[in-house]
């Protein structure tokens, strides 16, 4: 099950959230600086550095609609999420 808009809006603001998405953007920078040092010059270890600087970039920034997306849900599909006092 997705989580709706507003479950995404609250782990967004989440400090773990938010260190764990700062911790992304320091190992994609930190590939970015091995590349520049000539550090990922062979053909395969550049693509590998290539992807992983990509698949970082798309998670640092991943959007609420990528990750409806990601799960297999329209973005225009209503999300329900029960209600506790619907037991």
């Amino acid at each position: 099950m997705a989580m709706s808009k507003e479950e995404w809006e609250e782990w967004m603001a989440s400090p773990a959230t938010q260190a764990f998405r700062t911790a992304l953007v320091v190992w994609r920078e930190s590939l970015k600086e091995q590349w520049a040092q000539g550090g990922l010059v062979e053909p395969i270890a550049s693509a590998q550095g290539i992807a992983q600087v990509r698949l970082l970039d798309d998670l640092a920034k991943m959007t609420f609609d990528d990750y409806l997306t990601t799960m297999g849900v329209q973005s225009d599909e209503a999300i329900s999420i029960p209600s506790p006092e619907a037991d």
